[in-house]
């Protein structure tokens, strides 16, 4: 994976209890972050446990400090991963972070030989910031996320090679 010592924004997520517990909290209450049927503290206990600790590859940065997550997951060297990107200081967005993140995300393509590179998102402003680091919309999945019992369409997002 790329060096974060070359990056000012990236490094590796080091899992406190404190940082999981923040990270727990913006998960539960930041708007379209996470779906309705995922939204309860254990199972969200659950889904980052296997960010940190599950038999596929996954690696995970803090981006500044800890204004947000850029996790890579479900990594299959030579073929695919899967990008999860949650930004919950909004001061971060902005030339210097969409350049970075732009490098950054090259980086792990190039390194890790993929083919694809995907995510999703129900928020506009997430698809904003996917397309301006070179993902393309390869679709939008209608009505397939849920917030506060109301329904979202859910963009998929890839870089392919």
């Amino acid at each position: 994976m790329p060096d974060p010592k070359k990056y000012d924004l990236f490094r590796l997520f080091v899992p406190t209890e404190g940082k999981v517990m923040y990270f727990a909290k913006k998960l539960m209450e930041e708007y379209l972050y996470l779906d309705d049927q995922w939204r309860d503290y254990t199972t969200i206990h659950r889904i980052l446990n296997g960010y940190v600790n599950n038999e596929r590859m996954n690696v995970i940065y803090e981006i500044g400090d800890f204004d947000g997550i850029l996790g890579f997951t479900d990594i299959i060297p030579g073929w695919k991963a899967h990008m999860t990107f949650k930004l919950w200081n909004k001061e971060r967005w902005g030339p210097d972070f969409v350049r970075q993140a732009k490098q950054f995300i090259q980086e792990v393509f190039t390194e890790l030989r993929l083919v694809r590179l995907e995510t999703g998102s129900p928020d506009p402003r997430i698809v904003k910031m996917a397309r301006m680091v070179n993902f393309i919309i390869e679709g939008v999945r209608k009505k397939e996320f849920s917030w506060d019992g109301k329904l979202y369409d859910n963009t998929m997002l890839a870089i392919v090679k």
